[in-house]
């Protein structure tokens, strides 16, 4: 089995985010999508603006049928 891991924030989940898990899909049979912790960003990028929990997002990775692991 070949596993394919990508990273990012993932706060606001678009359709962008949805081609990169399909392409990677294309080179393993199992996804697994790394999420940046909120703190983390905040700390680096104070004046950021994370809409989303990094449970939340988290959560909304998990719903989708092409991740197999976040």
């Amino acid at each position: 089995m070949n596993k394919i891991l990508t990273f990012g924030v993932y706060d606001y989940l678009h359709l962008g985010h949805l081609r990169l898990f399909k392409q990677c899909k294309k080179y393993g049979d199992y996804l697994i999508v790394a999420v940046q912790n909120g703190d983390y960003i905040r700390k680096f990028k104070p004046d950021a603006k994370v809409l989303y929990s990094t449970d939340e997002r988290v959560e909304m990775l998990e719903a989708l049928r092409i991740v197999d692991e976040v």
